[in-house]
């Protein structure tokens, strides 16, 4: 599905993205981009960025980017861990 948007450059040379691409593209911000021009064209593309492992109240966090939609495994770990509770509650 192509998005299509009309922005504007500021008078410092920004540009503002949608919030509808920011989401849709799952941009947030400090997110590092490469940008490139070809053809007359300008290209923007996230900056694969390692993950980095943080602690967070006493407990080792592993901070990402996520560039795709996890929800089908979110929703598949949460029946996991309902199934393994009823059966610890059911013996």
């Amino acid at each position: 599905m192509e998005l299509k948007f009309q922005t504007k450059i500021d008078k410092s040379g920004r540009v503002t993205l949608p919030p509808e691409l920011l989401s849709e593209l799952r941009l947030a911000p400090e997110m590092t981009l490469w940008i490139a021009e070809q053809d007359g064209k300008i290209t923007l593309e996230p900056v694969a960025e390692e993950p980095v492992l943080i602690e967070k109240d006493g407990v080792l966090v592993l901070h990402v980017y996520l560039t795709g939609d996890i929800s089908d495994l979110v929703e598949k770990e949460r029946q996991k861990r309902i199934s393994t509770f009823i059966e610890d509650v059911l013996e």
